[in-house]
């Protein structure tokens, strides 16, 4: 009996309930002054109980006075149980369902305004001056794995970069340049001698008011000229220096890169 009375509180009886249903698969009908008589349960609490052993579909009660009380067969009452608690979990999950619904239109749009709006920061990397421009170029030269791209009009700035180049070379890594046009450098030459990666092009007459170095496609350091010189003597004005990784103008950059190379 021990076994039996674990197995109903188990699955949600009353201490109560598991006393008066015992009692009544030992014994047949029953009346409430009975029941209280031989479980020392008060009888206006076996009432109660007993309309909860009814409901659960595990007793049942007649219409006479004084009113009958009987346990119904286990195999019936076992199975009109988990019918009912089948039920009931269906319609708590639907509900669920319903209220988990009601969250995700109310939840995603804020969280869809806070992920995918980007900022002109999350953009772009605005340097306070060239020297930093070329700090971070170094950085990435050094760390390149891949390829480097460069965009440059007479490359003018080679010579400060040159040791890092070569060691990149050196390396494997393959470097592109597109210049607007070719000065005589015998550094430059010397490079493409010994290095067959590194690889120089002269755009095909189209006039780009921009230079840069573009990483792996991962990250571009690059400056946009704002005028051409109007004078003898009267330098370019240009942004500042920017660098970004984000994808989209990482992209930019090298489609119109790989765009312009195949044309020279």
């Amino acid at each position: 009996m021990n076994k039996l009375n674990e197995i109903l509180h188990q699955i949600g009886f009353s201490k109560y309930e598991v006393a008066l249903l015992t009692y009544l698969y030992k014994h047949r009908a029953s009346t409430a002054e009975d029941l209280a008589k031989n479980t020392q349960i008060p009888k206006t609490r076996v009432y109660d109980t007993m309309d909860q052993l009814v409901s659960k579909g595990f007793a049942s009660v007649s219409n006479s006075r004084p009113r009958l009380f009987w346990a119904v067969s286990p195999t019936s009452a076992a199975q009109t149980f988990l019918s009912r608690r089948h039920k009931e979990m269906e319609d708590s999950l639907q509900s669920l369902e319903n209220t988990l619904q009601e969250f995700v239109q109310l939840s995603q749009p804020l969280f869809l305004e806070s992920n995918t709006t980007i900022t002109a920061e999350e953009l772009l990397f605005q340097f306070s001056t060239l020297e930093e421009a070329e700090n971070k170029t170094f950085s990435l030269i050094h760390n390149a794995e891949e390829e480097i791209r460069i965009f440059t009009n007479v490359f003018h700035w080679f010579d400060k970069f040159k040791g890092e180049l070569e060691t990149a070379l050196a390396r494997g890594i393959k470097i592109k340049v597109l210049m607007q046009k070719r000065l005589s450098n015998p550094d430059i030459d010397s490079l493409m001698n010994k290095y067959p990666n590194f690889q120089i092009k002269i755009s095909a007459g189209i006039q780009s008011k921009f230079r840069g170095t573009l990483v792996d496609g991962k990250e571009v350091v690059f400056i946009i000229w704002a005028s051409e010189p109007s004078g003898e003597n009267v330098e370019k004005r240009i942004f500042r220096p920017q660098f970004s990784s984000n994808s989209g103008i990482v992209s930019l950059f090298q489609n119109n890169f790989d765009y312009l190379w195949s044309l020279s």
